[in-house]
């Protein structure tokens, strides 16, 4: 403490500049110096991050009515085959979809026959142009009706029992099962994913999530393949690229996870950095003088910060011993 003292009072004499102090003036004070590092990136804070999917990656499967008994026949987030049995419906809400399939079957059988039965006479001129438009639109009118029952249907194994189906797999991959089946007549009863669709998605700051090149867990790292375009005002989603094998991750699973930053920026000792007149700078040795140089802090972690400088200062000394100290002296020279 004495020696601050004596140092400050002699600096104060002297009134040298706010922003430089020579080393012939800081007598027995310690000082260490390390050159300063320039790296093309680093690792940002853990994030919370989900294993999840791109938006519309999957596959929805609805039922057009609700049954009195739902059975889930796979676990959730199971890998299925195709046509592999996912679901029991039951109840007598199965056996009414049956028969309301059955009928608009008939009528549209119906219809169709009219239809092609009528195809030749309107291409002979053998009946006015309004009754072919009545019968076309029939047909179509019953087509879009049946459609509305035959997409389940075909995803149906043939009935044994009139009051109990089974729902198939449409296509091979994750089938991932609603958290609770809602009340709505078109009841969603899942989708399925592709095996390579599930990927990690995590949120950053707008203007550091253009930078993020990839994201590290504790098994894997894993690219940046999406950046979405829109923003919430201050966060943006992030997806990488589809999770590896390796990651061993579970869809919907909840993970801290690293982002990694790439730009190139300069990498020194939590202890060398510190503020003055309201601006982070650092401490450089140049000849016979300590000067004080701003930085743009980018990122902080636990034993370093990452800057960016208007000037190259690859290799300089940097002060990374007795910065409080300086300090101290540059404010006592300001006159405060």
């Amino acid at each position: 403490m004495k020696i601050f003292f004596a140092l400050l009072s002699v600096l104060t004499f002297n009134n040298l500049s706010a922003d430089s102090v020579s080393l012939d003036k800081l007598g027995a004070l310690s000082l260490d110096f390390q050159a300063i590092k320039q790296v093309q990136g680093f690792d940002l804070k853990p994030v919370p991050a989900q294993v999840s999917y791109l938006p519309g990656a999957g596959y929805q499967i609805t039922a057009p009515f609700r049954p009195q008994q739902i059975d889930v026949l796979v676990s959730a987030g199971s890998e299925v085959d195709k046509d592999q049995r996912l679901l029991r419906l039951s109840g007598s809400e199965v056996h009414h979809f049956q028969s309301q399939y059955a009928s608009q079957k008939a009528l549209y059988d119906l219809a169709y026959k009219r239809y092609q039965n009528n195809l030749s006479l309107m291409q002979n001129k053998q009946i006015s142009a309004s009754q072919w438009q009545e019968i076309v639109t029939g047909y179509h009118q019953q087509n879009m009706a049946l459609a509305h029952f035959r997409h389940f249907y075909q995803l149906l194994e043939t009935p044994v029992d009139d009051d109990e189906v089974f729902v198939k797999a449409p296509k091979a991959g994750i089938y991932l099962p609603p958290a609770n089946f809602d009340q709505s007549d078109n009841l969603y009863l899942g989708q399925i994913l592709a095996r390579d669709a599930l990927r990690l998605q995590f949120s950053l700051p707008t203007r550091t999530a253009l930078n993020v090149t990839s994201v590290k867990t504790d098994l894997c790292e894993l690219t940046v393949d999406q950046v979405a375009h829109d923003s919430d005002g201050f966060f943006v989603n992030i997806w990488s690229e589809p999770i590896k094998t390796a990651c061993q991750l579970l869809p919907g699973q909840h993970i801290q996870a690293k982002p990694h930053y790439q730009k190139q920026a300069y990498q020194v000792p939590k202890s060398s950095l510190f503020d003055f007149q309201g601006q982070s700078q650092i401490l450089i040795k140049q000849d016979n003088m300590l000067t004080t140089q701003v930085v743009s802090v980018i990122h902080g972690d636990l034993d370093f910060y990452y800057f960016h400088a208007e000037r190259d200062l690859t290799g300089l000394p940097l002060l990374i011993h007795s910065v409080a100290a300086i300090k101290g002296l540059l404010l006592g020279m300001g006159g405060e």
